[in-house]
């Protein structure tokens, strides 16, 4: 298994490009409304969601193995 130290620093990794997905993505069906929810502090509980899932995820999927086994069969099955 990998350090725990660098598994974290994936996974903050990780959980700061999904919370930046997530305010992409909110931005979309309105930006001015999100932009204004964002200035009154009401659309932060989404946001920190965003970040803790992908640091979730990430984490689980290191510690299942996951991310070991794409690696092994993408490299494979461009072979």
């Amino acid at each position: 298994m990998r350090p725990v130290k660098d598994i974290i620093i994936e996974s903050l990794v990780v959980g700061v490009a999904t919370l930046g997905l997530g305010f992409i993505i909110m931005l979309f069906p309105s930006p001015s409304k999100f932009m204004q929810q964002f200035r009154e502090g009401r659309a932060e509980a989404p946001l920190v969601g965003c970040f803790f899932l992908g640091v979730i995820f990430h984490s689980l999927a290191e510690v299942t193995h996951i991310n070991e086994w794409y690696v092994k069969t993408r490299a494979n099955a461009w072979t």
